[in-house]
């Protein structure tokens, strides 16, 4: 459903459905006393966990949840290939929401309130913006089939 969610507002976004009068919600926390720091402290966080994810993928460190031993040679190719690059694109839209959110509290002025909507406007908008959404948007759904089989090799963590 979270995904769903967020699938969703990145489509509203890159089909310009989102409107850019009024305020966000994070611009308008951005308004209270401690809010940018807040709102700053965030996005570090969500960077962080982006790069945690990326790292997983690059040191393959997710197969410690799989019973690889139960796949055929041929399996195991394809799904540790789709786990690194779907770990690594999750990692990547982690890091990059974290980064915008970071640069949204840096950047924020209550005369021109806008939040994380109008810096993904910007990514948007940026000469090679579709066809990195589009790279990113292909991973996101290697991590998707490589959940398919994490599903189906799960190995239970000890207790």
């Amino acid at each position: 459903i979270i995904y769903a969610a967020l699938a969703w507002t990145a489509a509203s976004i890159a089909m310009n459905a989102g409107t850019t009068s009024g305020t966000s919600a994070t611009a308008d926390i951005m308004k209270e006393d401690g809010g940018r720091l807040l709102i700053g402290a965030v996005g570090l966080a969500i960077a962080i966990t982006g790069i945690v994810l990326a790292w997983r993928g690059w040191t393959t460190k997710f197969e410690e949840k799989l019973k690889t031993e139960e796949m055929s040679s041929t399996t195991y190719s394809v799904v540790r290939a789709l786990g690194r690059v779907g770990y690594l694109a999750r990692g990547a839209v982690f890091f990059l929401f974290g980064v915008l959110v970071i640069y949204a509290a840096v950047t924020f002025t209550p005369k021109n309130a806008s939040g994380i909507d109008e810096a993904l406007q910007e990514v948007v908008q940026a000469p090679a913006g579709p066809a990195l959404l589009t790279i990113v948007a292909l991973g996101l759904i290697a991590f998707g089939i490589y959940s398919c089989t994490e599903a189906r090799y799960h190995r239970p963590e000890p207790e």
